[in-house]
């Protein structure tokens, strides 16, 4: 999840506003695995939350899913805390 991240946010110093879906799509990319094997996407606000990258001000509820803001400050940081190292040309 942290490597997905850092490849959706990579190069921004801003908020990224990341569909749900996109982000599942993307954790399934870096895996090898299709998408529809995790499920639905509900879980990334779990994760998200419990990586404290997510609050209520971050969270926006739209037609096509959850819509969530990532700091790619915050994302780097877990990184580092968990020793995650991040996917080099991992650029879509």
């Amino acid at each position: 999840m942290l490597q997905a991240l850092e490849v959706m946010t990579r190069n921004q110093t801003e908020t990224v506003w990341l569909k749900a879906r996109v982000v599942r799509e993307e954790v399934a990319r870096l895996l090898g695995q299709p998408s529809e094997k995790f499920g639905d996407a509900q879980w990334i606000g779990h994760i998200l939350k419990r990586l404290h990258l997510l609050d209520d001000g971050r969270r926006k509820r739209t037609p096509e899913g959850m819509t969530y803001g990532v700091q790619p400050a915050e994302v780097r940081d877990m990184m580092r805390r968990y020793d995650v190292s991040p996917i080099e040309n991992g650029m879509r």
